[in-house]
């Protein structure tokens, strides 16, 4: 079993960056960070940032994960950045989401 956190839980990590949060977690003894949505990573989807996220937590010896968004049908109300993020369609942004979340094939 590995022992990680919430990196919403982590302290300041709402002026933090990814990176900065991956860096505070190891330092706190913590074997890998939970980051609720892919766009709290990247609000943007930015591939290159989120290679830099991975590859910063292949080098602390973390483990990385990253969840999407609400997937029951009557809470996509709650979350409208879903939404934009598939112009519209709350399905495309999802998809979106776990296409950034993939990494590239060599």
């Amino acid at each position: 079993m590995r022992i990680g956190v919430d990196g919403s839980k982590i302290p300041h990590e709402a002026d933090d960056s990814a990176i900065r949060i991956l860096e505070r977690a190891h330092g706190m003894g913590m074997e890998g960070v939970y980051f609720r949505s892919v766009m709290d990573v990247s609000p943007t989807l930015d591939r290159g940032l989120l290679a830099q996220v991975r590859d910063c937590a292949d080098s602390l010896n973390l483990y990385l994960q990253m969840g999407l968004a609400k997937v029951n049908p009557y809470a996509t109300a709650e979350a409208p950045h879903v939404r934009r993020l598939g112009d519209g369609d709350y399905t495309r942004g999802m998809i979106k989401m776990i296409e950034a979340r993939m990494k590239p094939q060599a």
